[in-house]
């Protein structure tokens, strides 16, 4: 049983993309204050379904931001053009781009305001915090906010808090930076958080080791284990959004208290050898592409890596996943894919319809999405989601979302054209 494939049925759904029911775009954000909040006590006594809550929370957001769901998997949200700096009268404009050439070509391209895709990204931040209700013990109750990119599930940087007091903001790479409002007073680590260090993954052990390395950066300058903790973090709260094995084998991890080890998967039907783990989770941009494109154009294949090009362990992998289906399938821990990177040219290609109504429809667009808030969004902001904001106005907030919602709908008919 231990190596059964997992039961699929044929998949033929097609890939379809509403405008008019669907965000146009990422979620409004010009502010801290903006930015939705999940807490996760990495002290709970069950750590594994609070573990899966958070997934599944985080899913939940996705979803509701999505321009469209495949197998209800999001794809991931296109700019909003509004969330960028103010433009100045020094910004150039399209027409002072054209006019300065090749030689200003990197500096017009990094504040030409008049390409949405040169800006507009969301988050959402994941705050941890220990309480241990047993022994009391809560590292004097300090917080640590990991910042989450929507665009592509990316961990882009952490601040810790202690005795009510904030860090700065840390980020280690320049291509996938925190929001336009927070760079300017952020610190670069000097590191790249890709996966060139493999840390080690276990159970509640490993949630601990990622609270206290980076909360207690830079009072403790051990970069070493610090890059660890925040590889680490990736995976657990990243990579296992994207890759349905990896939070299935997370959630195992935990619930048997394990300790830390290589990651592999052990889960029955989804094995995967250690020494092709880490490549698999380097591959969901592809995968993604793959699921895109076979949902446009209704071509539901999956081609197994070439036995030249990659080892063994990887043609394991490619026939355990030998019909599309094993790719991408409905349900939090069926297929392979959880979140699906947007691919430009079949949601948003140049020319299309999406990227004119965003154009032409800049100043209508809203908060939580372009259009609506729909009840489910407004029902998980309540039971879930928190912001800066302070918590005694969460049901201000609430209300909001609801009011929202009942203009969205009121006002269907007269949606950004």
């Amino acid at each position: 049983m231990a190596n059964q494939e997992e039961a699929v049925e044929e998949l033929v759904e097609r890939l379809v993309i509403d405008l008019n029911t669907r965000p146009l775009c990422a979620p409004l954000q010009q502010s801290i204050l903006d930015i939705p909040k999940l807490r996760l006590n990495i002290a709970s006594p069950n750590l594994a379904e609070v573990y899966d809550g958070l997934i599944r929370s985080m899913a939940r957001r996705a979803r509701d931001i999505a321009p469209a769901l495949y197998c209800n998997k999001a794809i991931t949200p296109f700019p909003n053009p509004h969330n960028r700096p103010a433009k100045t009268s020094a910004s150039p404009s399209t027409s002072q781009k054209k006019d300065k050439g090749k030689k200003g070509k990197q500096a017009v391209e990094e504040h030409d305001y008049d390409d949405v895709t040169k800006w507009g990204h969301s988050y959402f931040i994941i705050e941890l915090y220990f309480k241990d209700e047993a022994t009391g013990k809560d590292y004097d109750g300090m917080l640590l906010q990991l910042m989450i990119c929507d665009n592509n599930g990316y961990f882009v940087g952490f601040r810790r808090c202690v005795y009510e007091k904030w860090s700065g903001w840390y980020y280690c790479s320049d291509d996938f930076t925190l929001p336009f409002f927070l760079q300017r007073d952020a610190t670069k680590l000097r590191m790249e958080g890709d996966h060139t260090v493999r840390p080690l993954i276990g159970g509640a052990v490993t949630f601990e080791k990622i609270f206290k390395n980076l909360g207690f950066f830079p009072d403790k300058r051990d970069l070493k284990e610090m890059e660890k903790s925040f590889l680490a973090a990736v995976l657990v709260f990243c990579e296992a959004r994207r890759i349905i094995w990896v939070f299935m084998e997370v959630k195992r991890r935990i619930s048997r208290n394990e300790k830390e080890r290589d990651l592999d998967c052990t889960i029955p039907g989804k094995e995967i050898d250690k020494d092709y783990a880490w490549k698999d989770t380097k591959d969901w941009g592809v995968d993604s592409n793959l699921v895109l494109t076979a949902a446009a154009t209704g071509v539901y294949t999956y081609t197994p890596p070439s036995a030249v090009s990659v080892k063994a362990t990887a043609m394991e992998v490619g026939v355990k996943r030998k019909r599309f289906e094993n790719l991408i399938a409905q349900g939090m821990e069926r297929g392979h894919v959880g979140l699906i990177m947007r691919e430009d040219s079949v949601v948003a290609p140049k020319g299309g319809e999406l990227l004119r109504r965003l154009k032409n429809g800049k100043h209508r667009l809203g908060a939580w999405d372009s259009h609506s808030v729909n009840q489910a969004s407004v029902k998980h902001e309540r039971a879930n989601w928190t912001s800066d904001h302070k918590l005694q106005d969460l049901p201000l907030l609430v209300a909001a979302a609801e009011a929202r919602a009942g203009e969205a709908r009121r006002s269907r008919g007269t949606r950004i054209r």
